[in-house]
């Protein structure tokens, strides 16, 4: 699941000379093919019609031809929302995620990012948990907007961009461990280089844990994404979850398992790891 910040270039000198001219966070020297326009970086999504090839794939308009469709079917737009709420779509597209985001650009300093195929396919639905809508829920009560992104044979198409208000509830203190209930992590090992969608593995003797990573240590709010919810000891996003989010961790990120226990959750140390 979901949010926080690519981090990249930022418009300065990369070592060897390679700058970021536009500021977008890909110098040219990575494939962004127009370093002289912010709106133009591998990580764009193709504006059909326009002439430009947005997503640096090679071909201007080329998402354009045959793409899947996607109608969303509630909440309505300007809902008031609480924990619990469904995201609903109809779709002919091989894969989706829902994204949430304070702000209607979508920009991925403040978007959350959740599921794919397995969480959507035959439900037409997201449902984030309780657990993340707390989370969420801090953006929203001014307003937030949501949209459900499809794939088809390496194209993605975006749906309409709906808004949303929810009530902020103050997350409590987690409350202590329940005695006896420890969790370790096992990989991927501290200082990795993580190149593809990495299976996350723990040993626990808690009930059920979540997936934490952040680009800070601390893991802030603004900066943590929080990815599934499961008692197996494993979590694996998928690659089109992972692909999307991988850049912002090329200067480091952390992970973290938290467990919930009968008494309440308890989180482990972090490991550090970086993308290519």
């Amino acid at each position: 699941m979901l949010l926080a910040g690519v981090l990249g270039c930022g418009g300065l000198a990369l070592a060897g000379g390679c700058d970021d001219l536009d500021g977008d966070g890909w110098p040219s020297c990575e494939g962004d093919c127009d370093d002289t326009d912010p709106s133009v970086s591998p990580l764009e999504e193709e504006a059909c019609g326009d002439g430009v090839d947005n997503d640096c794939d090679g071909t201007a308009d080329a998402e354009c031809d045959a793409e899947c469709t996607i109608e969303l079917t509630g909440p309505a737009d300007g809902a008031d929302l609480t924990a619990g709420a469904s995201f609903r779509f109809e779709g002919d597209c091989a894969a989706y995620r829902l994204e949430i985001s304070a702000e209607d650009t979508f920009p991925a300093d403040s978007t959350y990012y959740f599921g794919s195929a397995a969480d959507a396919a035959g439900t037409n639905r997201f449902t984030p948990s309780s657990t993340i809508w707390s989370t969420v829920g801090r953006i929203a009560t001014s307003g937030a907007w949501w949209r459900v992104v499809g794939g088809m044979d390496g194209r993605t198409q975006a749906s309409e961009t709906r808004s949303f208000f929810t009530t902020l509830v103050p997350k409590p203190p987690p409350p202590p461990p329940e005695p006896g209930c420890t969790v370790s992590l096992d990989s991927p090992a501290d200082g990795s280089e993580i190149d593809s969608a990495p299976n996350f593995r723990w040993s626990t003797t808690c009930t059920g844990a979540y997936v934490e990573v952040s680009t800070a240590p601390d893991f802030p709010l603004e900066s943590t994404l929080y990815f599934g919810s499961t008692s197996a000891g494993r979590f694996m996003p998928s690659s089109t979850l992972w692909d999307t989010v991988a850049p912002r961790y090329r200067d480091g990120g952390y992970w973290r398992v938290t467990a919930g226990a009968a008494e309440g959750p308890v989180s482990t140390e972090a490991f550090i790891f970086t993308t290519p």
